[in-house]
């Protein structure tokens, strides 16, 4: 119990902003966000900055997942594909539908940090292909991120006629 005291007070003392803090060295320095002591106005600034790198620092990894999955040529195989090892036949048809089936995962990668409208464009690819190849399963969660990513887009757009009726009242 006296140890994790001593621990909180060291916490805050952290917190509290004085002219004369220790340099920070090593891996302290890549690991700790300070914020300079000032207005809140300032601050809102510093935080919002820091957001909005966090936010680009997702979409790039979500873009390196959308690039990888169209550069795979492995093939998608689920639990609801046959459980024995792939026939011949089978590897051909698996090979048909693994590109209706990256299409599905790319969709699902564009609505993930709110592109509707890619993800739309993808899940449209993939119903059709998935239509034709037979692959029900996917087919179905094709159409599921499909409507996921309509309702998204019209909640876009009623977000901004609900923007327009307040701005006219």
């Amino acid at each position: 119990m006296h140890q994790r005291l001593r621990l909180l007070k060291h916490q805050m003392k952290m917190l509290r902003p004085t002219s004369a803090k220790p340099p920070l060295s090593g891996k302290k320095r890549d690991t700790i966000i300070m914020f300079p002591p000032s207005d809140q106005q300032s601050l809102e600034l510093h935080m919002l900055t820091m957001i909005q790198d966090l936010a680009a620092s997702l979409l790039m990894e979500f873009e390196k997942w959308v690039l990888r999955a169209e550069s795979t040529g492995t093939i998608l195989k689920t639990p609801l594909d046959s459980q024995s090892s792939l026939g011949s036949e089978e590897v051909i048809k698996a090979k048909k539908r693994r590109l209706g089936r990256a299409q599905k995962i790319i969709g699902d990668y564009c609505l993930l940090p709110g592109s509707p409208v890619d993800a739309n464009a993808h899940y449209t690819t993939a119903i059709e292909l998935a239509r034709l190849t037979g692959d029900v399963f996917w087919h179905a969660g094709a159409l599921e991120g499909s409507v996921c990513a309509l309702v998204r887009r019209g909640y876009e757009s009623l977000e901004d006629q609900v923007g327009t009726w307040e701005s006219r009242v």
